[in-house]
């Protein structure tokens, strides 16, 4: 039978996953970060992390007036 979508984050999200990676994954959306691709991005790093997964959020480019507002109002750094 093929794969589904729940099977494969539950195979990806293993709890030694962490112990077999030596680098954090790099969390990230596309090359023009609107508020979706961003906060995706830190919400998905934070999700690995809380799992035992060594995860960072990056954006690919400058951050529109949208995001950096959103990021400011909710207290939450900008990502590298």
């Amino acid at each position: 039978p093929r794969p589904t979508m729940a099977s494969s984050w539950r195979l990806f999200l293993l709890p030694g996953l962490a112990a077999a990676r030596s680098a954090p994954i790099s969390v990230f959306g596309h090359k023009a970060p609107d508020t979706d691709a961003v906060t995706s991005a830190l919400a998905y790093a934070w999700e690995l992390n809380e799992r035992n997964v060594a995860a960072t959020a990056y954006r690919l480019g400058d951050l529109n007036p949208e995001t950096a507002f959103v990021l400011q109002k909710v207290g939450v750094a900008v990502p590298p």
